[in-house]
């Protein structure tokens, strides 16, 4: 049996998605910018730029653990009462 679908088919590239440019150049220069507008900032004490990142993604990362945490309680379902 032979596969139909266009991504089973090496020959072929997959499409791609009109805002795809649109968001690498808009992830490519506000990366750019931070970069160097951080070196700046921290041009004579880099570790405090280092802990800075450090910090700000620890704490998104706890941010979102929190999030999926609380949400995560919220969708147990309730024990069932024995021989009620």
């Amino acid at each position: 049996m032979r596969c139909r679908r266009s991504s089973c088919r090496p020959d072929r590239t997959a499409p791609h998605r009109p805002g795809a440019g649109v968001g690498a150049l808009t992830w490519a220069v506000y990366n750019g910018l931070l970069g160097y507008l951080g070196g700046q900032a921290f041009e004579q004490q880099t570790w405090k730029g280092l802990l800075l990142s450090f910090g700000v993604a620890a704490a998104v990362a706890g941010l979102v653990e929190l999030v999926r945490w609380l949400r995560g309680r919220r969708r147990e379902p309730a024990p069932a009462s024995a021989g009620c």
